[in-house]
């Protein structure tokens, strides 16, 4: 078992790593960078995790061999026993003068002095003896400490899960620009709008200057680049002296969860404004639900088909968990044959992975219900790798001292910006009326 020196040593090396690491890559990031840039604040972390460990068991060494020195001790008398008479003693009185005390032998000599009161006092009531140690403070219990855990709860956070489907490129500008061919006006299967012909054998233009046409034509994809910067965190010293647990990874680890629900909620329905794009406003074409207030096969199967089929490879659905309620109780409408048949739902629909989004997408009025509300958009059928997110700067977190003195602050701070390339790559389901 490696010792505290040897592990600060590590978490130390693992730190300095991971800043180096950091420095050096800063400006070409990518998905096995942050990997491997985890992977080192992981090791940082858990040295920590041991120090804290082993400075917790040798903390409990050291009051262990107390509890000994105790009992290796001759039991010395603080109070003679009362003399007995017929007249029975008041229990309050009892209980007044047991406190007294019993606080009196813990401020000379601890915990320890305690214990040996207690030992003496086997002509006391029971009840008065239990009240030293009951969580009442006014019978004596501010004496026993809490059993408390190194450890914060709260509550299951949701999931993020359009980001970890989307395209992300790194920049350092202000936006990232791609030169882009202009699609066909009306043939989704060409890339542009070149056109050919077939002419007869021997053709030729009879003296005449030959036909031309102006494709294909370029234009510009620019994916501006917005901050992220939430108010900073302000923490007392007495709480960052106090606390038993980390509380700056606690702090950042909440930091970087919010960042991570904020990208999706944009990455849905952001408007482009000091802020992401969204899919519901990038202008993909709508699909009617094929059902008044509802959903229907003929809708499901219309999203499905809406995309073009060189698209459909990776695409996946986007729903919350109600909305997936309402579709698995579709029914064929001939003798009420289920369109998924019970017990059956695998999570894909038409071979196609279904994707959970339960904050921010519209969902049926009443939980488990079929009726939704007209105009609203509760499925997305798309591939999210024709969503790009440019990332100008990840997630920061500043340690502000003298700003806020004698508090710390922390501020966070993160550049992306992010929108549809090609709208083709998406549907939306609209509720008919």
């Amino acid at each position: 078992m490696p010792d505290v020196k040897q592990l600060r040593e590590k978490g130390s090396k693992a730190a300095s790593d991971a800043e180096t690491f950091f420095r050096e890559n800063a400006e070409s990031w990518d998905a096995e960078k942050q990997a491997k840039f985890n992977a080192m604040i992981k090791d940082s972390t858990d040295a920590q995790k041991e120090i804290l460990a082993i400075e917790a068991r040798e903390a409990q060494l050291k009051q262990l061999a107390e509890h000994k020195d105790f009992w290796d001790k001759p039991v010395a008398s603080v109070t003679e026993p009362p003399v007995e008479t017929d007249k029975k003693p008041d229990p309050k009185e009892t209980q007044s003068r047991v406190r007294k005390e019993a606080f009196a032998a813990y401020v000379r000599e601890g915990d320890s002095g305690l214990a040996r009161y207690l030992q003496t006092q086997s002509h006391v009531a029971p009840q008065e003896l239990h009240a030293l140690v009951s969580n009442d403070n006014t019978l004596g219990g501010f004496l026993v400490p809490e059993d408390w855990r190194n450890e914060v709860l709260k509550a299951a956070a949701g999931f993020a899960v359009l980001a970890p489907l989307c395209r992300t490129e790194g920049t350092n500008r202000d936006a990232l620009v791609w030169p882009k061919l202009a699609k066909h006006a009306s043939d989704s299967r060409r890339t542009s709008g070149f056109t050919g012909q077939f002419q007869s054998q021997g053709y030729v233009t009879g003296g005449t200057a030959p036909t031309v046409q102006n494709y294909p034509t370029f234009e510009q994809e620019r994916i501006p680049v917005h901050s992220w910067q939430p108010d900073a965190v302000e923490v007392s010293p007495e709480l960052m002296a106090d606390s038993g647990a980390n509380l700056e990874s606690i702090i950042q680890e909440c930091i970087a969860e919010t960042l991570a629900f904020d990208k999706d909620d944009k990455i849905l329905d952001g408007d482009g404004v000091m802020e992401p794009e969204g899919v519901l406003n990038s202008g993909a074409s709508t699909v009617n639900s094929g059902d008044a207030d509802g959903i229907g096969v003929s809708g499901l199967i219309g999203l499905y088909t809406g995309v073009p089929a060189q698209y459909r490879p990776g695409a996946v659905f986007v729903m919350d968990s109600t909305t997936m309620g309402a579709v698995i109780q579709l029914n064929t409408g001939t003798g009420g044959v289920y369109f998924f048949p019970p017990n059956q739902w695998n999570n894909t629909i038409l071979g196609h992975k279904v994707v959970y989004m339960d904050y921010g997408m519209d969902t049926a009025t009443a939980e488990g219900g079929t009726t939704f509300t007209a105009g609203e958009h509760p499925i997305i059928f798309g591939n999210f790798r024709y969503y790009i997110i440019a990332e100008r700067q990840e997630l920061r977190v500043q340690r502000l001292v003298e700003r806020f003195a004698p508090n710390t602050g922390f501020l966070p701070t993160a550049r992306l910006g992010g929108q549809v390339v090609q709208t083709d790559a998406f549907r939306i389901l609209t509720v008919a009326a």
